[in-house]
């Protein structure tokens, strides 16, 4: 060897901004070392600027330092360590606000997407200074999630957090969907989580459209979803008793529009009514908050955010 190289891990590490979590691999036929604990536990590490980046010396008899910074204003900062008795080294670490932030906002990324954490008792044990730029992140600064995005990783904690089969794509597709309007991920995983908990305490092995309903109404965000008879007209009512009566035959979580014009024109000539044109029915639907519509080419599927009993009968 010619030299002594910095290590490869700390070189890649500096080149993701220091940031590394370290979490275990979970094997069925590996007991953990505490048998209650369920989940594993996760470290998170800020390596920027560490030993690997810094700079050291060694000095051989008694010796006095300083730290001197000097500003691009022209000014300079300077600091003195103690007096050195004896020979010995001398190390110099760094680091930089903006890596100190970008460190934050990954710990909170890897913790919604993971769904690691509902606690802040963990924000009693920082530092003021580590506070204080978590503070300057203005709680957490994160790219809006696509729907793809959302839809990948509900169907990952779906497939990772219950039984085979037990989710299937339909729901976590709709899931995904409403979640979307509220916040994306976070409400994702709540309300994946609340439907999950409904399925149970039911004794049903699947999570459905239903469930998920259930669990979007329980989630407070200030809109109940009911509405009131005098609110809606005699055609809206048809309309909607048509998605209801679609959406409770299939329990799907979304129907075709097609298939609710079927019923919708069967109800029209129950009550001796005219129905209306295609393009009135869509316009009163994106109208009606508690409607989900999803238009892919030539198609438009239709779907409902709360239960059925939440809404009133006409």
């Amino acid at each position: 060897m010619k030299k002594e190289w910095k290590s490869p891990n700390a070189t890649i590490r500096n080149i993701l901004d220091g940031t590394i979590f370290r979490a275990p691999i979970i094997l069925s036929n590996v007991p953990p070392a505490v048998k209650f604990w369920k989940k594993p536990i996760v470290v998170a590490r800020h390596a920027f600027g560490d030993i690997y980046n810094g700079v050291d010396l060694r000095f051989d008899g008694p010796a006095e330092a300083e730290v001197v910074v000097d500003k691009k204003n022209g000014k300079e900062l300077r600091a003195n360590f103690s007096s050195f008795r004896g020979a010995g080294v001398l190390q110099g670490i760094y680091n930089i606000d903006a890596s100190i932030e970008s460190f934050a906002r990954a710990s909170f990324r890897y913790a919604l997407e993971n769904n690691v954490s509902r606690s802040f008792e963990w924000m009693k044990k920082l530092d003021a200074a580590t506070l204080d730029a978590l503070g300057r992140t203005l709680a957490v600064k994160l790219q809006e999630y696509s729907m793809p995005q959302v839809r990948d990783i509900v169907a990952y904690r779906a497939e990772e957090a219950f039984n085979p089969g037990a989710v299937g794509d339909g729901v976590v597709d709709f899931i995904a969907y409403i979640s979307k309007s509220y916040g994306g991920i976070r409400y994702a995983l709540e309300l994946l989580l609340g439907a999950g908990i409904i399925a149970e305490r039911q004794g049903f092995d699947r999570v459905g459209a239903s469930e998920v309903r259930m669990a979007h109404a329980a989630i407070p965000k200030g809109v109940n979803g009911a509405f009131y008879h005098e609110e809606l007209s005699l055609q809206k009512h048809v309309l909607l008793k048509s998605i209801m009566g679609t959406l409770d035959a299939t329990s799907e979580p979304f129907v075709t529009f097609e298939d609710v014009k079927t019923n919708y024109v069967e109800l029209c000539g129950y009550y001796n009514l005219e129905p209306e044109e295609d393009q009135t029915l869509l316009e009163y639907l994106e109208t009606e908050g508690y409607i989900l519509l999803r238009k892919k080419r030539q198609e438009v599927k239709i779907g409902m955010k709360y239960p059925f009993n939440r809404l009133e009968e006409a």
